[in-house]
């Protein structure tokens, strides 16, 4: 059985780190859009459904925390905690794009021919079949549906706090990091150095990306921002460190092992990222399991415990 403190999500390093690395990322968020010229809006009715959300989900940590109901406690921090990463994590992909470091799509253009891989031939095929086509398009968006799957499932339905928050963390972890590079190579994507139409509809990502490139910034709605980043793939980082994450669950891994491989295979087929950019997400995924395998990770979680038989 669970102890007390089982309950308490912040007695475990991997929710520490976590925490500070949330906190650390609306910090820089937030003096990244007072110093640069770009304004962010949520308008009045977000702003309460965002605040009414997130004291909720503060609420329920803290009162089941009380009653020793870990499966809850840690399942709505984590919850809490990843939505205001997503909160955060967006808008500074603006900022850090508008530092308008030149285009590095000449050389992962020149790495994709120097592996043989060229994209615009394999999205034409993909599109070719159409059944093949939708299901990529479609299977493309799955991330964050699986993310939050997953999030329920380890928390309250298995209870293994340990994967969770290494889940958590992975997440949160790669997209910063692809974010951090990013900045420094920012690219169109396949589709645009190539001229090419990509499955899915990137009109949105064509505007924002060539108004921040050309300093023209506006007032962005957080509700109708676009992801920026082509290298390194975070859809690639993610989608390994979900399967990472669920490595001590046979059955978790396996099953969703199809869907994670799909969604990695489906960031070059529709077009949307050069191959180079698979490949450099996979290596920011590696990174991050080294980083929390060495400073991160703890290894005598309570919850996965054995309780001694008694004598």
């Amino acid at each position: 059985m669970p102890n007390a403190a089982d309950a308490n999500p912040l007695l475990y390093r991997p929710v520490k780190a976590t925490l500070i690395h949330v906190v650390v990322t609306a910090l820089v968020t937030v003096i990244l859009a007072t110093a640069l010229p770009i304004a962010f809006s949520m308008g009045r009715d977000g702003i309460l459904i965002s605040i009414v959300v997130y004291l909720t989900l503060a609420v329920i940590t803290v009162v089941f925390a009380t009653r020793q109901v870990p499966e809850f406690s840690h399942t709505s921090f984590a919850v809490l905690l990843m939505l205001l990463y997503l909160l955060v994590c967006v808008p500074l992909s603006y900022s850090l794009l508008s530092f308008n470091f030149p285009l590095a799509d000449p050389w992962l253009a020149r790495a994709d021919a120097f592996l043989g891989i060229h994209v615009p031939s394999i999205t034409e095929t993909v599109l070719g079949i159409e059944w093949v086509a939708a299901t990529f398009s479609s299977i493309y968006f799955l991330f964050l549906p699986e993310l939050a799957v997953l999030i329920l499932l380890l928390g309250v339905v298995i209870k293994d706090f340990r994967s969770l928050w290494e889940l958590v963390f992975h997440f949160q972890f790669t997209c910063t990091t692809c974010l951090l590079v990013s900045t420094f190579t920012p690219a169109l994507g396949a589709f645009q150095w190539y001229g090419f139409e990509s499955i899915l509809n990137q009109d949105a990502f064509i505007a924002d990306f060539e108004a921040l490139r050309m300093g023209n910034v506006d007032n962005f709605s957080l509700s109708a921002l676009e992801g920026l980043v082509s290298f390194p793939s975070f859809h690639t980082a993610g989608a390994v460190a979900m399967s990472w994450s669920l490595r001590r669950r046979p059955l978790l891994f396996w099953s969703t092992l199809p869907l994670n491989a799909g969604i990695v295979t489906s960031t070059v087929l529709t077009g949307a990222h050069y191959f180079t950019d698979v490949l450099a997400g996979c290596a920011v995924c590696v990174f991050s399991a080294l980083i929390y395998r060495r400073w991160i990770e703890d290894v005598d979680w309570p919850m996965q415990k054995t309780t001694p038989s008694p004598r």
